[in-house]
């Protein structure tokens, strides 16, 4: 059995794209300091195995998870190298089939209603909510409440400091992924001491809601 729900995430997914191999361990630092249980590292740049490997080896508190995978290979890597949970920008029973078999849990990606409905009908409540912002954002997650009142979601993609507080406000939002509480601009100019202000005053104000 899976070790933990997708529901157990959050309230805030910090995703990161790690462009260096030094930049590593002064972001985990960063969210170990602060406190955060949970990263995803999407699978965009070269580095990014080794950024799952590290975190899986040095930071046990922390869930580590694997983003932007789309297809089985990828996924067995993911696991291997140590991510407890995946994300997919899309729907796959390929996909989930896989990740059942692996005992991993997987959050695969929905925009429209059809595609809830086909997740629903392979078992699955928890979904990402991808783009979150293209899509119509608040207002749809609100949309889907009564057709769908056990879906829940993870929204992704155009969450920001003006908006975060907002997705996390509504009743079927279990977690946000957000790439600007680890703005991509400070890691590349490595200005830990304000990586780290940011992080700490997003997280803050997330859980001061859950």
């Amino acid at each position: 059995m899976m070790a933990f729900s997708s529901r157990d995430l959050g309230p805030i997914v910090p995703v990161v794209s790690f462009t260096h191999s030094r930049h590593i361990k002064p972001v985990a630092d960063i969210l170990s300091e602060i406190g955060v249980g949970c990263v995803e590292i999407t699978l965009r740049t070269p580095v990014a195995l080794e950024a799952i490997t590290f975190f899986a080896q040095n930071f046990p508190d922390c869930r580590v998870g694997a983003g932007t995978v789309i297809n089985e290979h990828q996924l067995e890597l993911v696991v291997r190298e140590g991510a407890q949970f995946v994300l997919c920008p899309g729907l796959s029973a390929k996909l989930i089939e896989k990740a059942r078999a692996l005992q991993t849990a997987i959050i695969p990606g929905v925009a429209t209603s059809s595609e809830i409905m086909r997740g629903l009908g392979m078992g699955l409540s928890d979904f990402k909510f991808f783009p979150a912002a293209a899509m119509g954002g608040v207002e749809t997650l609100r949309s889907l409440k009564g057709p769908f009142p056990d879906v829940w979601f993870c929204p992704t993609g155009g969450i920001t400091m003006d908006n975060f507080e907002a997705f996390l406000m509504e009743s079927n939002v279990f977690a946000v992924g957000m790439t600007s509480i680890l703005p991509n601009v400070l890691q590349e100019q490595e200005n830990w001491g304000q990586l780290k202000k940011i992080a700490s005053l997003v997280w803050r104000k997330a859980k001061a809601l859950r």
